[in-house]
């Protein structure tokens, strides 16, 4: 997928995950997004926003034979927890989603593609050629191509799970004036912010035109595996965080 069509928000479980005992996340385009823009932080959200379209997965009915109600995502998502080595499950075999009908994997690393970019769109001193930060970045990238292709080779589409905020240190070294509120906390509210945010997700699917969508998450920002990056929740102020973030994601 080469272009970014219009995304539709998918409010779904933040923290939903499927281990072999084989629980799935799915959500449907009647879901409200009251929840999502009713919380405040306290508690955790997620949002799907994809960039290709979905497939049709039909629900079989109670006799197992006739198709009922057609759902527009069928995903899977393996959750670890950060910090510590990956969850081994079986469920991370992209092959095996497909042998059960998923028609999208969701790869949380903690690790989300946009530690994987070098923001020189933003600033070509964020990670400088030879430094150990773009090194870091580089290595990320090809571990995220990797998934995108393990995933399209097994014939489903690749999700990446996705915290915001989470930005480089240098970044806020050098910006820390425009994008913190006069709480020390990246701010979508400062819009040096959201002019970062609108660079960075371009520069992402430019990097990775193989992503078939984020399922973004706020509420709780882990940090623990990208030692170049800094971040926090992005609802500072409430709903009107909320309101930011999602028609920042629409564009």
């Amino acid at each position: 997928m080469s272009t970014v069509r219009t995304p539709h928000a998918l409010p779904a479980s933040a923290d939903s995950a499927s281990t072999d005992s084989a629980s799935t996340d799915s959500a449907s385009p009647g879901t409200s997004r009251r929840a999502l823009l009713a919380a405040t932080g306290a508690s955790g959200a997620a949002a799907l926003f994809p960039v290709s379209t979905p497939r049709a997965y039909a629900a079989p009915s109670a006799g197992g034979r006739t198709p009922g109600r057609r759902l527009p995502f069928l995903l899977d998502m393996v959750h670890a927890n950060p910090g510590e080595p990956m969850t081994e499950s079986r469920y991370n075999d992209p092959r095996t989603l497909a042998a059960y009908d998923y028609g999208g994997q969701v790869i949380n690393e903690f690790r989300p593609p946009h530690t994987a970019v070098t923001f020189d769109t933003v600033d070509e001193r964020i990670f400088p050629p030879g430094s150990p930060g773009r090194a870091w970045v580089e290595d990320n990238a090809r571990r995220v191509e990797a998934h995108i292709k393990r995933a399209h080779a097994a014939g489903i589409d690749a999700y990446f799970f996705t915290d915001i905020i989470v930005l480089p240190k240098r970044l806020v070294e050098l910006y820390g004036n425009e994008v913190l509120d006069d709480k020390g906390r990246i701010s979508l509210h400062r819009p040096r912010t959201l002019e970062v945010h609108r660079l960075m997700l371009r520069e992402v699917f430019a990097r990775f035109p193989g992503i078939d969508g984020l399922a973004v998450r706020t509420g709780e920002t882990y940090l623990q595996n990208v030692p170049y990056h800094t971040g926090n929740n992005p609802v500072t102020e409430g709903a009107s965080s909320h309101h930011l973030l999602i028609n920042l994601l629409r564009e």
